[in-house]
């Protein structure tokens, strides 16, 4: 086994590049000094994001809370009854053990390959009338399900070769044998430097607006900094 480690100095611009949940730009003390902070999740998202430009579709994740719709939406494209796909859907997932809400939606994120989700939407077609006859919509979770079928479903969530839920794992809380260990650690990236935190009042003209109204069309203002980033990865 190999151990690459990467250190790197980004200097960035002013900005906001990552938010908490008062949309002021997070920070941390260390060193005694209050510094510019870019959490790990954010560095990953953008490096997924990044992964679509020269990867395959096939070989990236989802994550998800969306995964029903999803596939009632393939099973529909495959001349399914959207009602009895709807059901099939939650039965299925619900064996699975991931739990569906009434607004559709996983009870939490899922990260998936798309090759597991291509999977799951074809045993779903194939066992359509047994999964669409579930008479308790989207109450599957701990019923009786064919052995068979069961295996069946445990096999699909085997990461799928997935290149970003195997560099960055996955970790699902009610079924923790479908967990992936990542193959890389991301620290928060933290300045080299003190930082305080600036406001940028702002304006912006209403290109419609008669000629008699001076004023701006919106206004506001928003935190910022400029900042030296030690990332490692």
């Amino acid at each position: 086994m190999k151990l690459v480690e990467i250190h790197l100095l980004q200097t960035v611009a002013p900005s906001n590049l990552n938010r908490d949940d008062t949309n002021s730009p997070k920070d941390a003390m260390f060193g005694g000094y209050r510094r510019a902070r870019v959490s790990s999740q954010a560095q990953k998202r953008a490096a997924r994001v990044a992964f679509r430009d020269f990867l395959p579709e096939e070989n990236l994740g989802v994550r998800t809370r969306l995964l029903k719709s999803e596939l009632v939406d393939r099973l529909k494209k495959q001349g399914r009854d959207e009602e009895k796909a709807g059901v099939a859907v939650e039965a299925a997932l619900g064996f699975a053990g991931f739990g569906v809400k009434d607004d559709g939606r996983t009870e939490y994120l899922l990260f998936l390959g798309r090759s597991e989700i291509d999977r799951l939407a074809d045993l779903i077609d194939e066992n359509f009338d047994s999964l669409s006859a579930q008479q308790q919509k989207g109450k599957a979770k701990g019923r009786n399900i064919p052995a068979e079928l069961e295996r069946s479903l445990e096999s699909i969530f085997d990461g799928g070769k997935t290149v970003d839920v195997a560099l960055f794992g996955r970790m699902l809380a009610d079924k923790p044998e479908f967990n992936q260990d990542a193959a890389a650690q991301v620290a928060h990236a933290i300045s080299t430097h003190k930082v305080d935190r600036e406001f940028d009042f702002y304006t912006a003209v209403d290109d419609l607006a008669p000629e008699e109204e001076t004023g701006a069309g919106m206004m506001g203002d928003v935190e910022f900094y400029s900042a030296t980033l030690y990332r490692y990865a």
